[in-house]
């Protein structure tokens, strides 16, 4: 078996309980390694200038994430992104997935959701709920 480099991460949200936990729980893991927190947006392409992300893990209701505008110029930095929230998957969510998101996942997930979240996103694809799936064929496509 081949060692290949941890995921690198960066966890944001504008409450320590879930970075701190994020934290964590990888920080026994050999295939992810969180390098960076950020608590709102503009801490959040500070972080990426500095660190070298693989995927940027990111609360949807955090200071300075007002719309898909954010989503999209952190996706111009080319790190891939997972959207993380108890917000239920809306229409919202269905916008910063098409502004360049490629991911969402529920709190009320467990971890090892987010986990197998991150390894489908790093491997190139996009990971959403079956629900978010039926939401996103229902919407428009992206102009």
């Amino acid at each position: 078996m081949t060692s290949t480099a941890p995921i690198h991460l960066l966890v944001a949200d504008d409450h320590p309980i879930v970075t701190q936990g994020m934290q964590r729980f990888f920080a026994t893991s050999t295939e992810h390694s969180v390098l960076a927190t950020a608590t709102c947006v503009s801490e959040v392409l500070e972080q990426l200038e500095q660190h070298d992300i693989d995927i940027a893990i990111l609360d949807i209701q955090m200071p300075g994430l007002t719309g898909p505008e954010a989503i999209s110029e952190i996706a111009k930095t080319g790190v891939k992104i997972i959207l993380y929230s108890l917000m239920a998957e809306n229409a919202l969510v269905a916008s910063l997935i098409n502004a360049g998101a490629t991911g969402f996942v529920s709190k009320a997930a467990p971890l090892d959701v987010l986990s197998e979240a991150i390894n489908v996103v790093h491997a190139g694809e996009t990971y959403l709920s079956d629900t978010m799936r039926l939401l996103m064929s229902d919407s428009d496509p992206p102009h």
